[in-house]
């Protein structure tokens, strides 16, 4: 498990190798599938090792590729066929089966993708619900809250486009964060917003964070460092090939094969 997270394949694939257990086995061999960008063994040695798992364990392993499943893509929103599937799916997650001292946590995690999809949709009431379940399980002055209302607020359209004041709000919020993980997310969730004709702030404020080192043997950050180089060749266009093909093995090294899959097709129509 050590070696996945740190995207190590060749070293997993020896450990995986020692293991007895039918179900370990078959979990850690789901990732490593996904590590090679192979979604479709990934995804039939997963239901395989979700239909063998005790209650508990089915829920929590349903819970993370719900989470996985939404995180899996490019910047930009979500196709409505998509995000209608991920909700089925949400729907049919038995969360009385996980036990009580981690079953907040747990509708937490829900919480945050219905509301990713609720502002995808511009489903502004749905969004409203969710974030009102998300504060309840967090403290009120969590700097969190604001990223999630920043995408909200980024997510109204006006005549079909972002507000100026919007946009006056996320840079003031991005000048004043000093986490440089949360800045991170700020910026990158008013690149997506913006779209294109990005103003000379945001394009310098990204060009700042890259200069902060993320870890990457945790594959939540090695996605944002992939995000990270995505932005980078859409903002550098000289430089667009070598930052996409950065991306696209940080997108895999992160068990993201659909979002890597999604840039090799982009940069290939590019070039």
């Amino acid at each position: 498990s050590i070696a996945l997270d740190r995207g190590e394949r060749n070293e997993a694939n020896v450990h995986i190798d020692k293991i007895e257990e039918t179900l370990p086995r078959k979990i850690l061999q789901s990732r490593l599938a996904r590590l090679n960008g192979n979604q479709s063994l990934s995804n039939r040695l997963e239901e395989e090792a979700i239909r063998m798992s005790e209650p508990s364990q089915r829920a929590k392993m349903e819970i993370s590729s719900i989470i996985r499943r939404f995180d899996d893509r490019l910047p930009g929103g979500l196709d409505k066929s998509e995000s209608d599937k991920i909700l089925q799916i949400i729907s049919q997650v038995r969360l009385g089966d996980i036990p009580n001292d981690e079953r907040e946590s747990a509708i937490l995690s829900l919480e945050l993708v219905k509301y990713g999809i609720a502002l995808s949709n511009s489903n502004l009431q749905e969004a409203s619900r969710s974030r009102a379940e998300i504060e309840s399980r967090l403290s009120r002055d969590d700097i969190f809250l604001e990223i999630l209302d920043l995408r909200a607020r980024l997510s109204a359209r006006v005549n079909g486009s972002i507000s100026d004041s919007s946009i006056s709000w996320s840079k003031d919020l991005i000048s004043n964060l000093e986490d440089p993980l949360t800045r991170i997310m700020a910026i990158h969730s008013t690149l997506e917003a913006v779209g294109r004709e990005f103003p000379d702030w945001l394009i310098e404020a990204h060009r700042e964070c890259c200069g902060y080192q993320l870890k990457e043997d945790i594959p939540s950050l090695r996605r944002i460092s992939a995000q990270r180089w995505y932005w980078r060749g859409v903002l550098e266009s000289a430089n667009r090939m070598s930052h996409w093909n950065e991306a696209i093995g940080r997108f895999r090294a992160a068990e993201c094969s659909k979002a890597a899959n999604q840039l090799v097709t982009k940069l290939a129509r590019w070039g």
